[in-house]
């Protein structure tokens, strides 16, 4: 039998996401019809698939579940946090504008100043060795990958999901989608990560592009942005605000020091609303 299923396409800075309000419809997805929806020609076309499964207004709180365009799950999705609270908001499921998105285990809190200024505490980032285990700041936190005889620096940081963070001369000119493949085999992440790439401008402003696991390449990256800004803050190359920029615009990135949480403010764009037969 089939079935009607209504959703929402968002996106952040164009990285774009199918939102699916569960809690007022029943939805049961497969790995296969994730992959069927995220399709750009058969399907909706996402990156990132987001699902309110439940929420408890008397605690202002929203239980989430995000899938990535392979059907895999994602522990995060720092431009879903801000899609998700404009439609959280602009839906009218709940009246005020700070509240908690749950995914998983962690939790996070939104604050709308206006749907195109959406702040997201996404909580402390933590360094990796090449054994995954926490390192100090104070130690050689660089991580050094040989690739085709060169060696490679790069820095293993989690936000709530994995990030390898590499910084590049130049960004669109570097052979960036070449690197990302060859660097994703030599990296320890059983699962995978986000390949971060930065360019530096000045100490207040880089440049960035992002190959997230189960997604490839996407347009924007707000964890990514975060565990970037975190990590060359470790390295005391950039000051404690920084303008990260992407093809379509930029986050603006407050991380005073690794062991505070990280706040990301940016954009949420509508796209809009459908209904899919199933």
């Amino acid at each position: 039998m089939q079935s009607v299923l209504a959703f929402t396409k968002m996106h952040g800075l164009g990285n774009d996401f199918c939102i699916i309000d569960a809690t007022q419809q029943l939805l049961t997805l497969n790995t296969n019809t994730i992959c069927h929806l995220a399709n750009r020609h058969l399907g909706i076309g996402f990156d990132q698939l987001l699902i309110i499964r439940k929420k408890n207004i008397a605690e202002s709180k929203f239980f989430i579940e995000i899938f990535n365009a392979n059907g895999s799950t994602a522990l995060q999705c720092g431009n879903g946090l801000r899609c998700l609270a404009r439609y959280i908001y602009e839906n009218k499921l709940i009246a005020v504008k700070k509240f908690i998105l749950t995914v998983a285990t962690n939790s996070y809190t939104v604050c709308i100043a206006d749907l195109h200024n959406i702040e997201v505490d996404m909580g402390p980032a933590v360094i990796l060795n090449n054994q995954l285990q926490p390192v100090a700041v104070t130690s050689n936190i660089q991580t050094q990958i040989v690739i085709e005889n060169k060696t490679i620096a790069t820095i293993l940081i989690s936000t709530g999901n994995h990030h390898a963070v590499t910084i590049v001369p130049e960004l669109y000119t570097a052979n960036i989608a070449k690197l990302a493949k060859l660097l994703e085999l030599k990296l320890p992440f059983a699962d995978g990560c986000n390949l971060c790439f930065a360019e530096i401008v000045n100490r207040n402003r880089l440049k960035l592009r992002v190959f997230e696991r189960g997604a490839g390449e996407t347009l924007a990256c707000g964890s990514g942005a975060c565990a970037t800004v975190a990590a060359l803050r470790a390295l005391e190359i950039l000051n404690d605000k920084v303008q990260v920029d992407f093809k379509y615009g930029s986050l603006d990135i407050c991380c005073n020091n690794i062991k505070e949480n990280i706040k990301m403010i940016g954009d949420a764009s509508f796209v809009f609303n459908g209904k899919i037969t199933m």
